[in-house]
């Protein structure tokens, strides 16, 4: 069994980035800017931000085939309205701040989550954390009255004991708590007096305190502390212990003072007792010591190579994520970048690759993965920025070669050290790991297309509606949830026309409440509005509100389907038909709708009614890429639900661009998604049905994604008005002059890339056309033909005569009967 993969300990909230990081955060140049070792220059770059990921920014050169990417083991851009934003823009935000009790200062973390900080340190509480109906506050018994100071990265409660300051330190993932100790002052235990409200704290094994809510589910935690000095030596000495006295709960955080008091020490020492969310993310860079065989050094600041006072033999060992390259990516260079800061010696330091799984939560000195030989390396000296090489290990990777990450040992392990920062290190991201991959893609190549496997698909352009790729299109098969989206149409069609408001309360049916599968919980009689239920059915697939809006919309799910039916028919959906509302089997309803029939729709006309929901109401696209969503927030009945659409930013199945649509799975109708995406301007939709288990459904939309944004490209064949070059017109009883074609619209459409020499207009007139015809009239109809092939995606379009066109005089009429 897989140990369990490095669990961020801090407050990981992504939206807490926005609002604080402006206060708290260093300024954060790109790469590209500062390098105080001075790698190759970059260049001239411009950043893609269609492309960014939670941990990587992608940037274009200005030959504009060139392309950079930055990957990083941390967060470098938190989601706003489905967008990546950059921490940097922080300082363009509004701290969203408001008073919680005695001068504190509320920062909002999203619908359930926050932090508090107080303004003074004698507050009764001095930090305070609130998930839900979750409240745990934390407070000073005996420290001395001092105001918060803010500092670039944090704030700073001064001399809060003699020589000890407490500092909350916001990065990209969260908050950090540290004691910092200036000097020796005797005192080696720091009390906080503990207020937990709907959770209780509980003292693990491994030394870490658990806040368990009533459901038995840790939700924050604070792992068990470590300290270090300036010169990286450290000890996990440093012990948590839980104790009532006279009704009040108390922390009592108790450091080895023997440690504290070595003359070795190189103070400032900070002891670090981290709160955080429990599981939130997933990083993976550590060290080993050979003098601590069993230790493990997760959440330190710093990593280590060669020998340390402290640690014996260290070694380093770092993985990064992939980032997605586009089809046909070719990589040119890739370089790992760590921040060395502690000694001056010439060391050779060398990259070797894992070759076996480790997690960092389970790395120890007893326990390392197995590694090859030394692919590349670098002489590290004085403190800056140093670069690896790791060009072909990198085109070895993306060729198959699993990533296991890579280790990082000094040449003569027993030589003095060197300390990188890690992942882990707050004051200043620039110096955290980064991966640079550098690729390049040529557009004039010729992408094959892709390999299904699916029932059916297709991938049809959003401006115009054309199909350029798909397989058994117009096959009925069963849609399952992406059943929701008819009903989400009609709910919004209501909405539009004033018959129903978001605000309003809706009251739910016994019968809706006890729809079962995806649902939010809904109780009998409950009442809940439009907007939370149309957010359950749209984020999460809740079939309990999907029947709750049907029954509110037209009295029974029953009419409601009725009415789904018709809608379909009036769009053109000629292969749907709808027996319910929610895309459930019938024999999973206790009391199905009566409608007969079968329930079923085609890859295309999913296609067609997701096109229609986004161009008759854009707003749909803000509510379905909201990537969580919480109902009845800081109740008891709160309830948080996750995306089903994996595809989205954050998941792990992200791709770039996507804001939408609807999964769907049941048994009949296997894995299915209406997915869409925009880049650069251009916005494609796709529809899968039929896959073979969930991470198919989003691999196989995957790649109509990449073929359709790198294989097609959008041009103008025609502009309305002009001639058609090759088509002249001359009526049989007309005055014998040709008369130059046009097109009446501008044949604007989707080509394939590169090829624009491919495409032509062949004009067919219509037969029985007599003089006289006046300038404009319509003539005949054009084709757009690819590689001599009419273009089967496309229809026919009209095409009309510039000038009008007489009757042939008495003498042209009998040169024409003799002729």
């Amino acid at each position: 069994m897989k140990r369990p993969a490095k669990r961020r300990q801090w407050l990981s909230i992504p939206l807490l980035t926005a609002m604080v990081a402006m206060l708290f955060l260093s300024p954060n140049p790109s790469v590209f800017a500062q390098n105080k070792t001075k790698p190759e220059p970059m260049g001239k770059v411009k950043e893609l931000v269609e492309l960014r990921t939670e941990k990587s920014k992608t940037y274009i050169k200005n030959d504009g085939k060139t392309y950079v990417t930055e990957q990083y083991l941390e967060p470098v851009h938190y989601n706003k309205n489905g967008a990546w934003i950059d921490i940097r823009e922080q300082r363009k935000a509004k701290m969203k701040a408001n008073t919680a009790g005695a001068g504190m200062t509320y920062i909002e973390l999203g619908h359930a989550t926050r932090f508090a900080f107080a303004g003074l340190s004698t507050s009764p509480s001095l930090i305070r954390f609130e998930q839900g109906p979750v409240k745990v506050d934390f407070g000073l018994i005996d420290g001395k009255r001092v105001a918060v100071k803010q500092l670039d990265h944090g704030i700073r409660y001064p001399n809060v004991y003699e020589g000890t300051d407490l500092v909350y330190k916001v990065g990209v993932t969260g908050v950090k708590e540290e004691w910092v100790l200036h000097k020796y002052t005797g005192r080696s235990v720091f009390t906080m007096a503990l207020k937990a409200k709907h959770a209780k704290p509980k003292l693990q094994k491994d030394g870490s305190i658990q806040f368990i809510n009533a459901k038995g589910q840790s939700v924050f935690e604070v792992p068990a502390p470590f300290m270090y000095d300036q010169q990286d030596a450290s000890s996990h000495k440093v012990k948590f212990a839980l104790r009532q006295q006279n009704g009040v709960t108390y922390l009592d955080i108790k450091a080895d003072d023997k440690w504290l008091r070595d003359p070795k020490r190189v103070y400032p020492v900070v002891i670090d007792p981290t709160v955080g969310l429990q599981g939130v993310k997933q990083t993976y860079d550590n060290l080993v010591s050979s003098k601590n065989p069993t230790q493990n050094y997760r959440l330190f600041p710093y990593v280590i190579t060669g020998t340390h006072a402290d640690y014996g033999v260290a070694r380093t060992y770092l993985k990064f994520d992939l980032p997605a390259l586009p089809t046909g990516a070719k990589i040119k260079d890739a370089k790992l970048f760590l921040h060395q800061y502690a000694t001056a010696q010439e060391e050779q330091v060398d990259v070797h690759p894992v070759t076996s799984e480790w997690t960092s939560g389970g790395l120890t000195w007893q326990n390392q993965p197995t590694v090859g030989a030394a692919v590349t390396q670098t002489n590290v000296a004085g403190a800056g920025e140093y670069a690896w090489d790791l060009t072909e290990l990198s085109k070895n990777w993306y060729s198959g070669t699993p990533n296991y990450g890579i280790s990082l040992r000094h040449h003569t392990e027993s030589n003095d050290r060197k300390s990188f920062r890690s992942s882990d290190y707050v004051d200043d991201i620039t110096k955290r790991p980064k991966l640079l991959i550098t690729y390049q893609v040529d557009p004039n190549v010729p992408i094959a297309e892709p390999k299904m496997e699916a029932k059916s698909y297709i991938l049809m352009d959003y401006q115009t509606g054309l199909p350029l790729f798909g397989r058994q299109m117009d096959q009925p098969l069963p849609p399952a949830s992406m059943t929701k989206m008819m009903t989400e149409y009609i709910v919004l069609e209501e909405i539009r026309n004033n018959k129903l408001t978001w605000d309003e309360m809706v009251q739910v049916s016994p019968r809706a409440a006890g729809i079962n599968e995806a649902q939010i919980d809904l109780e009998a009689g409950e009442l809940m509005s439009v907007k939370d239920l149309f957010m359950g059915m749209a984020v999460y697939s809740a079939n309990d509100a999907t029947a709750a809006l049907a029954e509110r919309v037209s009295g029974s799910e029953t009419q409601f389907v009725h009415r789904m039916n018709e809608t379909a028919k009036a769009l053109g959906l000629r292969n749907t038909h709808f027996r319910n509302a929610t895309g459930l089997e019938m024999t999973d309803y206790p009391d199905p709708p009566q409608v007969d029939g079968e329930h079923v729709m085609s890859a295309r006309d999913a296609a067609v009614l997701a096109r229609t929901l986004l161009q008759e109401h854009p707003e749909f696209t803000q509510m379905i890429s909201v990537s969580q969503y919480t109902f009845r927030p800081g109740t008891e009945r709160q309830k948080k639900v996750v995306n089903w659409n994996r595809m989205l930013p954050g998941f792990d199945h992200y791709y770039p661009g996507v804001d939408g649509l609807k999964t769907g799975s049941t048994q009949a109708a296997g894995y299915c998604f209406t997915g869409t995406a925009q880049q650069e301007g251009r916005r494609l939709i796709t529809v899968v049905m039929g896959a073979s288990s969930e991470d198919g459904r989003f691999l196989e939309t995957k790649k109509l994604f990449d073929y359709g944004f790198n294989q097609f490209e959008t041009a103008t064949l025609l502009k309305r008005g002009e001639v058609i070059q090759g088509a002249k017109l001359r009526v049989p009883n007309g005055d014998g002059q040709y008369v130059p074609v046009v097109s009446k619209y501008d044949i604007r459409l989707p080509i394939h890339r590169g090829e624009r020499d491919q495409y032509e207009i062949k004009v067919r007139f219509f037969t029985g056309l007599k003089a006289p015809l006046k300038a404009g009239a319509i003539v005949g109809e054009a084709q757009v033909l690819y590689r001599g092939k009419p273009l089967q995606t496309m229809t026919t379009f009209p095409v009309s005569i510039t000038q009008r066109v007489e009757p042939a005089g008495q003498l042209e009429r009998f040169f024409q009967k003799l002729w």
